[in-house]
């Protein structure tokens, strides 16, 4: 897990999502932790469409991961959907839904 503080360690403007430069993605994580619910939620939503569009990984998604780790500890408004994107995550592209059995 890291720290918001850790976030202007990482070369976003170097790293790509569905949208272009992953610049973005310091201040959405950023505003994760504010009291304001709406802000927040809004943060989540341009989380899922930009570092794990229609279920596609990009060079700033795992970047995003240990961050979004640490939101889900101290974040804990929106923990349980910062673990849905994480679980997103790792199911992967075309992957079966979590709980459903082969047949």
């Amino acid at each position: 897990m890291k720290s918001p503080a850790e976030l202007d360690d990482v070369q976003w403007h170097a790293l790509t999502h569905a949208y272009g430069s992953a610049e973005d993605v310091p201040e959405l994580i950023r505003a994760l932790y504010q009291d304001d619910e709406e802000t927040a939620g809004e943060a989540i939503h341009e989380l899922y469409g930009n570092i794990h569009h229609q279920g596609t990984v990009y060079p700033a998604s795992a970047p995003a991961v240990p961050f979004l780790a640490h939101a889900v500890r101290h974040a804990p408004g929106k923990r349980d959907e910062l673990l849905m994107l994480l679980a997103a995550f790792a199911v992967g592209p075309g992957a079966r839904p979590l709980g459903s059995s082969r047949r």
